[in-house]
């Protein structure tokens, strides 16, 4: 009676253990895939983030171009009026007074060109630093995941083994069991 009472707790605790091992290959499972998603994810988001930072160094070489064009005219600029204070004659005024305002046109055409491509490259520095945080958070997560990830395979591990062993003790069980059953019968033969 103590036997089969053992057997049957034994029988129990391995019905448990089966499931246990089963749920737990479940989570694996959903934690492999949300692992890949996470990964295939934050491959994206570094090549993003690549191609954002190439955007930013060639505004900011187009920004380096313009700022040295722009340096390039006032002094031009500023050569000439030079020019016209040395000559300080109404000839040298009229004939340079063209090329200044030109000059002066494309100037403020330089610096609202500059100011635009300041704001722009700030608005984009800052959408980067976001983007980064972003990613930063994205692979904080990933190393959560992972981690999660190690200790359910640990887990289940242990769960195994302590499937293998109830077997092991339930075979071992049976075997006791069908021998008594002999015993008992050739007893109440004899």
């Amino acid at each position: 009676m103590t036997l089969k009472n053992e057997i049957t707790q034994l029988s129990h605790q391995l019905d448990a253990s089966q499931s246990q091992n089963n749920k737990m290959n479940d989570m694996i499972a959903v934690l492999q895939d949300n692992l890949e998603k996470e990964v295939v994810d934050k491959n994206f988001t570094a090549d993003e983030n690549e191609l954002l930072k190439k955007e930013i160094e060639t505004l900011k070489e187009k920004f380096d171009a313009l700022t040295k064009e722009a340096n390039d005219l006032r002094e031009e600029l500023n050569l000439m009026h030079e020019i016209n204070e040395e000559e300080g004659t109404e000839t040298g005024i009229e004939t340079h007074s063209n090329d200044i305002l030109q000059l002066k046109a494309r100037n403020k055409k330089l610096e609202k060109a500059l100011v635009t491509l300041k704001e722009k490259s700030t608005n984009d520095g800052q959408n980067l630093q976001s983007r980064v945080t972003e990613l930063e958070e994205c692979v904080n997560k990933l190393e959560g995941i992972e981690e999660r990830y190690k200790q359910c395979e640990a887990e289940l591990k242990v769960v195994k083994s302590a499937n293998e062993l109830l077997k092991e003790k339930l075979d071992s069980l049976s075997e006791s069991e069908i021998i008594i059953d002999k015993l008992t019968k050739l007893v109440s033969l004899s």
